[in-house]
């Protein structure tokens, strides 16, 4: 559906065991290499989108654990997070030519990618449906 530059897509929830999760594919590049079709979890709480090392590795980049950074967040638990920050760009697998660059902190303990607000989610915006459960993106076209 179209309305002026609002157009928008609907994404439903992947059931992840006891409950359903906005997840949607991405696709990754850096510099001349593209990820296969990579999960994330839309995430409006978290300031800043995340990413398991594998995700890196998929890349052709090989982790220097050196140059990670914190990013100023704390977990759930209240520990801060920190990550390799790699600048990449971040395209909808359903769409290749919708994305944005975009910072991802690259982390070694964590096995799922969390897409934070500061970038892909100020660029297009999302509204969630719990009952549908489903995630609508705005400004894709």
């Amino acid at each position: 559906m179209t309305l002026g530059k609002l157009s928008q897509r609907k994404f439903p929830y992947t059931n992840k065991g006891i409950s359903h999760l906005p997840y949607v594919d991405f696709l990754l590049n850096h510099g001349v290499y593209t990820s296969s079709k990579l999960a994330f979890l839309v995430d409006s709480g978290s300031v800043y989108s995340y990413a398991p090392y594998h995700y890196l590795v998929e890349l052709g980049v090989a982790p220097d654990w050196s140059a990670a950074v914190a990013t100023g967040c704390e977990d759930l638990s209240g520990k801060p997070l920190d990550g390799i920050p790699i600048r990449v760009k971040l395209m909808l697998a359903a769409d290749p030519g919708i994305g944005v660059e975009e910072t991802i902190y690259f982390r070694k303990s964590l096995n799922y990618a969390v897409l934070g607000h500061e970038s892909f989610l100020r660029a297009f915006p999302a509204l969630f449906y719990s009952k549908e459960k489903a995630l609508t993106l705005f400004n894709l076209g």
